[in-house]
């Protein structure tokens, strides 16, 4: 957000940079909870707070690297852009899932509130969120290596493919191919 309302060559050239490497994972974490603690009702308590900031900053990298943009996950070692293929950058069943975990628990308690019912643990629902997610990886996964499987299999003009390419679409069953001839 910063380097945006510097202008886009700014923004162009710090997107996914250093904050999405190993190196920065503590500091991220650290700002993460630091501006999750302002307005706090209770203490935090800084190792647990840490450890769940951590795992957050961690699986925030792990769905960028699946996608097509990727990361530079060992900056400032190696400016290597790293990326699995396997999602859009904006994947709208990955999106609805993540809605789906946060808005489910709020209806949930809003429901349970009107019908009098005592609360129900919201733990469910991120299991359920996270079980929808790694479910929705697979697919992507599995459908992106019938796709290089497809692509690597094909003549082009009577060539075959040196390297290939498969890069995602929303839909999991279209892919749309990259081919390197001889």
């Amino acid at each position: 957000v910063v380097t945006w309302l510097a202008g886009r060559a700014t923004w162009l050239h710090w997107h996914r940079n250093i904050t999405h490497a190993f190196a920065a994972l503590p500091v991220m974490a650290l700002v993460s909870i630091l501006l999750g603690s302002i307005g706090a009702k209770e203490k935090v308590r800084w190792g647990p707070a840490f450890v769940i900031a951590l795992a957050g900053v961690i699986s925030h990298l792990m769905l960028d690297l699946t996608n097509e943009y990727g990361i530079r996950l060992l900056l400032p070692f190696s400016g290597r852009w790293i990326h699995a293929d396997v999602t859009p950058v904006v994947d709208i069943v990955i999106t609805s899932i993540l809605l789906l975990g946060i808005a489910a628990p709020a209806f949930s308690k809003i429901v349970s509130g009107e019908i009098g019912a005592r609360g129900s643990s919201t733990a469910g629902w991120a299991v359920a969120s996270l079980l929808l997610m790694g479910s929705w990886e697979y697919v992507r996964i599995t459908a992106h290596t019938k796709a290089l499987a497809m692509f690597e299999g094909h003549r082009f003009h009577g060539l075959a493919p040196r390297s290939i390419a498969a890069f995602p679409t929303q839909n999991p069953l279209v892919w749309r191919g990259l081919a390197e001839l001889s």
